[in-house]
């Protein structure tokens, strides 16, 4: 048993986390410093070119998730991978108005940076495997759970031996498995949706102009395009800021998608560049295309009897202005932070990790975070959808005075980096 942990109870770990992908492997590498016992339960094989959550994709990390990163003492090896963002240019296509948002203005080193989702799984399964207080369990997968008194009793099944069930005890079970999270079904949690009717093809380009580390937010009248500046060849932070590739989230009404997906390269291409325009110049190569449908889903509840969400089981948000992984990061972080903390008190209730209290404090914690976010990326979603000449004249109104006012642009700035409100810390 781990110190700290009461040796009367049944207990195999501290916290069980169901599923091992970003968010989920995050929360285990804050844990893992306080020396919790810890199990993280994977369905999918633990080979990266495998796992569906470290695929060709990139994911924007704002400079809030650079420093919860910091903190795990993570950001040295992640920064080998990154492209810094200096500046976003943000526009509607056919309309008056901009915002430009830069890190010189903010006083930051960079607004966000992209990295493959591959590169930052590996760094933190290298992490997860030098820590002797960390069990993966994969391939595997929650069939049920109990809740006992003090604990809670899971039930998983092994890729390679379904018919047999392995039972576990913990005294908190951590719900990180996505937006289909079979936890959250089993606690019974109920969730909030609503349909986009748009879906995003995913991919990366080429253009004949560098990036400089600019990043484009393009709003057009089927949904917002993003261009990310991503260095294949990043091998340190800020690395490849004369290099020519993007990372592009192309949003599409879901009655025009099909078509646009379907067409060869250099017709996919001239579309792109149709809405786009010519602000990096010539768009050259595509690579392989990925088409994810969009919706917004969040769960009324973000902890149960011994469960806490986290990430994609908690909150899946549409991909405009980037906000979904760095959400589920903060949350990763904040549950950490309250945990880490309960354990340094030393007192009997803070022995018990996964008690009503603790969670309490984490939802209340999360509520004015999750609520902002969602209020913005389907506020802007809503604002950038409606095609009424008024309303295009006060968006053009919008991004002028965004960009002319520097307590605007600080406040966005701020919010989009995700630093709007105090980060956590979890070290003891």
């Amino acid at each position: 048993l781990n110190p700290g942990l009461n040796p009367d109870r049944d207990i195999d770990y501290d916290v069980v986390i169901i599923g091992g992908g970003l968010v989920g492997a995050s929360f285990a590498c804050a844990m893992s410093q306080a020396g919790f016992k810890i199990a993280v339960v994977e369905q999918h094989s633990p080979q990266l070119d495998s796992h569906p959550s470290y695929d060709d994709r990139t994911v924007a990390l704002a400079y809030g998730s650079r420093l919860i990163f910091e903190n795990m003492g993570l950001w040295s090896d992640i920064s080998n991978y990154v492209t810094a963002i200096h500046n976003i240019h943000i526009s509607d296509r056919g309309q008056f108005g901009v915002t430009r948002l830069s890190a010189k203005d903010q006083s930051v080193p960079a607004l966000g940076y992209v990295i493959a989702n591959r590169d930052l799984g590996r760094s933190l399964y290298e992490h997860l495997a030098g820590q002797k207080n960390i069990s993966l369990l994969c391939p595997a997968s929650i069939k049920t759970y109990e809740i006992k008194e003090n604990t809670v009793q899971i039930e998983i099944a092994r890729a390679q031996n379904k018919n047999n069930s392995e039972i576990m005890n913990t005294s908190l079970l951590i719900a990180a498995d996505g937006i289909q999270s079979k936890v959250r079904e089993l606690a019974n949690i109920k969730i909030a949706t609503k349909a986009y009717n748009q879906s995003a093809i995913i991919c990366n380009i080429s253009t004949d102009q560098a990036h400089h580390n600019l990043a484009y937010e393009r709003f057009t009248q089927s949904g917002p395009i993003a261009f990310l500046p991503f260095s294949e060849s990043a091998n340190k932070e800020g690395a490849g800021q004369n290099d020519n590739r993007y990372s592009v989230v192309w949003t599409l009404a879901d009655d025009e998608v099909d078509a646009i997906a379907e067409l060869n390269d250099q017709d996919f291409l001239s579309r792109l560049q149709g809405l786009f325009g010519f602000r990096q110049g010539r768009l050259l190569n595509v690579g392989k295309r990925n088409l994810y449908p969009l919706s917004l889903m969040y769960a009324n509840e973000s902890v149960s009897d011994r469960i806490a969400l986290i990430g994609n089981a908690s909150h899946t948000l549409h991909p405009v202005a980037g906000q979904g992984f760095n959400l589920g990061l903060r949350d990763a972080a904040v549950l950490a932070e309250i945990l880490i903390k309960a354990k340094a008190q030393q007192s009997e209730q803070a022995h018990d990790i996964g008690n009503s209290d603790l969670l309490m404090q984490y939802q209340q914690v999360r509520q004015s975070d999750h609520n902002k976010v969602i209020k913005l990326t389907d506020g802007l979603v809503r604002l950038f959808t409606y095609q009424f000449f008024i309303t295009r004249h006060l968006r053009g109104i919008g991004l002028t005075l965004t960009d002319k006012l520097p307590a605007l642009k600080a406040l966005l700035a701020r919010q989009t980096m995700g630093i709007e409100n105090r980060l956590p810390r979890f070290k003891l």
